[in-house]
């Protein structure tokens, strides 16, 4: 994940300041998982008169543009520069930053951690903790099964090398998950008889 991941561009040719904090303000309560950032709407904000053909060049670009749909005032696209939905992102972050943090914490509240099967065992609980609680937050996506789909792979200690082990670093221990994303455009068919 680079810097264009982390920037969030809003063309806008109105002349209402503050376009960014009413997106800003009106996402910022808001549970990561629980929205994307495309039809977010806007509270004081006049709609741009982009025609399709502009929007879509905004939305090539990685761009978002103020549009009114449906009587409302939204924001048009939910990307950042690198093209990635702005979702996907914040749920990439919760997701790695809060392993990060309560395997810190398995540290912090162990009198130590054994490197063998038990440590890994608690490190990979501990990834598999928030993996479920990101699945309940709708960052991870469910299978036709209703099952979410992530997995981790923590190596056993007869699979760590030597060197890892003198050194007290664990490096083996995986996890992978499917973004849950969003829809953003449906096509709805029907048959109508008369």
């Amino acid at each position: 994940i680079g810097q264009l991941d982390r920037t969030f561009a809003i063309v806008y040719a109105g002349e209402d300041p503050g376009v960014e904090g009413a997106v800003v303000g009106a996402t910022a309560g808001l549970t990561v998982g629980s929205f994307t950032y495309k039809n977010i709407i806007l509270k004081g904000i006049t709609p741009d008169p982009f025609t399709d053909a502009k929007m879509k060049e905004i939305h090539d670009a990685g761009a978002i543009c103020i549009v009114r749909k449906a009587g409302d005032v939204v924001t048009s696209e939910g990307t950042v520069l690198s093209g990635e939905f702005a979702d996907v992102i914040d749920g990439i972050d919760y997701v790695t930053r809060n392993i990060a943090y309560k395997a810190q914490k398995a540290f912090n509240n162990a009198p130590k951690l054994p490197f063998d099967n038990r440590g890994i065992s608690q490190l990979e609980a501990v990834t598999i903790g928030v993996l479920k609680e990101a699945y309940k937050m709708g960052i991870i996506a469910e299978d036709d099964d209703k099952l979410p789909i992530y997995s981790t792979d923590f190596a056993p200690r007869s699979m760590t090398s030597a060197s890892d082990r003198k050194e007290r670093n664990y490096q083996d221990g995986k996890f992978s998950f499917d973004p849950a994303g969003a829809i953003h455009y449906a096509t709805i068919n029907g048959t109508i008889e008369v």
